[in-house]
């Protein structure tokens, strides 16, 4: 494993004052993780049936944990609320999802996605908000297989900051 300093250019208009920033393909705004690892835990959580939060942040019998720095150890370690947010980030943007599930069914009026059920087990959530949070992320993450399968382009970010989701 290397380590790579990434840069993200930011510019500033002369004219208005507001700032754009270009943001790399693996990255989303505002988040410190990358968009792969953010899309395989979720998963990972989604998948495993039962498995709480706490343990959706193990591999195997370890922990994840930052990568060494300089070669100091970093004890620092993912923690489950880190998770318990990304879920809810995905979650809420019940926006994306209608956008992303008009364009699935436009192009593939075949697809069975609507039809399927996302039934999230009653540990995993103690409100009836965050149980729809729940199913919309699983809605989500399959929309986002469907639609890479369908249009051939990535929907983390291509499809997803285009139609406004930070």
């Amino acid at each position: 494993m290397h380590l790579v300093p990434g840069y993200v250019p930011r510019f500033k208009c002369p004219a208005c004052g507001r700032t754009f920033t270009d943001y790399p393909a693996f990255a989303l705004p505002h988040k410190r993780y990358t968009i792969p690892s953010i899309l395989d835990r979720a998963r990972r959580f989604f998948q495993g049936c039962g498995v709480a939060y706490r343990q959706a942040v193990w591999v195997g019998r370890q922990r994840i944990v930052y990568a060494p720095h300089d070669g100091q150890e970093d004890l620092r370690q993912l923690s489950h609320t880190t998770l318990w947010r990304w879920v809810g980030w995905l979650g809420g943007t019940a926006g994306l999802l209608a956008a992303v599930s008009k364009l699935i069914r436009d192009k593939d009026p075949t697809a069975d996605l609507f039809r399927r059920l996302y039934p999230i087990d009653p540990r995993r959530y103690r409100s009836e908000q965050r149980r729809q949070v729940l199913q919309n992320a699983a809605r989500l993450l399959d929309a986002a297989e469907w639609f890479e399968r369908l249009f051939g382009v990535r929907f983390f970010p291509d499809f997803g900051t285009g139609a406004g989701f930070t």
